[in-house]
């Protein structure tokens, strides 16, 4: 299973917009899916928000795609 090394700054700007610890990954590979171009990038973090979304809700599910979009549009 792939995961991310989550850095200081990353980490900042979840706590930053309320983003709940258990969510960290799954937002951070939301971003990434859509920001990206270089494929191996989008494969890894698709890989993660597919693993990560298995043990969420629908709710949280929606939540961190909701987050993710206001982490990029602010």
């Amino acid at each position: 299973m792939h995961n991310y090394i989550i850095n200081k700054k990353s980490k900042e700007v979840m706590i930053k917009n309320d983003v709940p610890e258990k969510l960290h990954n799954i937002v951070i590979g939301i971003i990434i899916c859509i920001t990206t171009d270089i494929d191996r990038k989008y494969d890894k973090a698709k890989s993660i928000v597919e693993s990560e979304s298995v043990n969420l809700s629908d709710s949280e599910i929606t939540s961190a795609q909701n987050k993710a979009l206001d982490i990029l549009y602010s």
